[in-house]
């Protein structure tokens, strides 16, 4: 048998800049001893009871940059330990002292040091008090602060049994997010609830892809999604967690601030700034008589495209849409632009599409305008999430501030609607794309849509204006 060993469990890195240079400063965890990796591997188990910081000196920013490393052993636990309830985690406030966090399932464990190389192996470390209720508790992360301040972020579960070996794999657990700070290098600790809600029910699997492979597959849905930041401008914590209360088995991304308590960059009491921001501006909104049916607000086009600046794209930015009845057998159609004008530029895009739908008997019909090169086409058709094109139509392209495109639809294209038929669901959208003289491709993505949600105001042929 060919045995490799059971290997080690790696955690973060982070760096400090100082006048002396360069210092980077990871953590991680091993098994007891070299017989012990072998046993382990033979066991197919990853108990790591060893916890080391590894310190690098950077000699030389020359590149590649040279780097001497020295590891410092944190703590000596007991053989048969496991303390890679992922992951260990280190961090370094701004004067210098270090800390480690770790779980050992049930607590989050933490030790901490004037410089990172003087810890104790011997000396036990402290775990920071659970919240009534909570047994289980892993996946810490961390930032440094102010001298002596220190942040920390963990998963808490209560309702299960909290037994070993795997606390976290009890299916009547239910989780929060929990948050942590000392203010004192590490000598205590305050413990309050992040979250607001349950964030998970049943086990979280923290095995990695051994998740996946094990028949059934065990729950990974929170992955390893969990971290704190702190805002330089203030000192609040900013937390963000994966989160499935909602749909149990598919996680969403949730952010959460902390709003009082102790700055970390200050050490002074936090000055609530988690007021609710003022409701968004209501959507323009489009009349049915006299028009525009579609309005949409200005400025509202960023480019998002690659190789995008997010700088609005004034020439598919839209204004408003609306119809009007010139005869009995066409539809006139003009949508409105901040600034029309055919890219590039802006350098990312060669052409645009410009577009209006609406609805009429079930059917989305749509009018559209695309630059190939110099030319301006124009065509009708309907629209089923692929454009459909029926005919090539009569069109006008006027650019500048405000500049609009017409559309002259033949009715016999769009369905036939009689005078007072009524078309609904009426919206624009915008395209950049890469089309030249009629092939190529566009992106999927608009550009901009007006309005931004939900449609423009129904239009009724014939009855406001011909």
């Amino acid at each position: 048998m060919n045995v490799a060993g059971a290997g080690n469990e790696l955690g973060n890195i982070v760096t400090r800049r100082t006048a002396a240079g360069l210092t980077l400063y990871s953590i991680f965890e091993t098994p007891d001893s070299a017989a012990d990796n072998t046993n382990q591997a033979i066991a197919g188990t990853a108990n790591y009871n060893r916890v080391y910081e590894a310190i690098g000196t950077v000699t030389s920013d020359t590149a590649p940059p040279l780097i001497s490393w020295r590891n410092y052993e944190i703590y000596h636990g007991p053989l048969g330990a496991r303390y890679d309830r992922i992951f260990p985690v280190t961090t370094v406030d701004a004067g210098g002292r270090v800390y480690a966090y770790w779980s050992d399932g049930n607590h989050i464990d933490y030790k901490a040091d004037a410089t990172g190389t003087g810890w104790d192996p011997a000396a036990a470390p402290g775990q920071l008090v659970n919240p009534t209720g909570v047994n289980t508790a892993i996946m810490p992360w961390a930032q440094g602060g102010a001298a002596g301040i220190a942040d920390v972020v963990f998963y808490g579960a209560a309702g299960g049994k909290g037994a070993q070996p795997s606390p976290q794999d009890d299916p009547n657990n239910t989780w929060n997010a929990y948050f942590a700070q000392t203010v004192n290098g590490g000598a205590s600790y305050t413990v309050t609830t992040a979250s607001d809600h349950v964030i998970h029910k049943g086990p979280i699997c923290i095995d990695g892809l051994n998740c996946n492979l094990s028949t059934p597959a065990r729950d990974r849905t929170l992955l390893d999604f969990f971290q704190v930041s702190i805002d330089p401008t203030n000192g609040a914590a900013d937390i963000s967690y994966a989160d499935d209360h909602a749909a149990p088995g598919s996680a969403v991304l949730y952010f959460t601030r902390q709003c009082t308590g102790t700055s970390a960059t200050t050490g002074a009491a936090l000055v609530n700034d988690c007021v609710p921001p003022p409701p968004p501006a209501p959507l323009p909104q489009g009349t049915t008589c006299p028009g525009p049916q579609v309005v949409d607000f200005s400025g509202d086009a960023p480019n998002n495209y690659p190789g995008g600046l997010g700088e609005n794209i004034d020439k598919l930015d839209v204004v408003n849409a609306f119809f009007k009845t010139p005869s009995s057998s066409t539809l006139s159609v003009t949508l409105t632009i901040k600034n029309l004008a055919a890219p590039p530029p802006p350098p990312n895009l060669v052409s645009a599409f410009w577009t209006v739908y609406w609805t009429y008997k079930g059917t989305t019909y749509y009018v559209q305008a695309t630059s190939n090169g110099p030319v301006i086409t124009y065509t009708d058709g309907t629209y089923d999430g692929s454009f459909n094109t029926t005919n090539a139509i009569t069109g006008s392209f006027n650019p500048g501030p405000n500049g609009t495109i017409v559309f002259t639809v033949p009715r016999a294209d769009v369905g036939n609607p009689p005078d007072k038929a009524t078309l609904t669901n009426t919206f624009a959208d915008t395209h950049g794309s890469f089309t030249v003289m009629g092939g190529g491709v566009y992106y999927t993505s608009a550009a901009d849509r007006g309005p931004d949600s939900g449609y423009g105001a129904s239009y009724t042929i014939g009855k406001c204006n011909k």
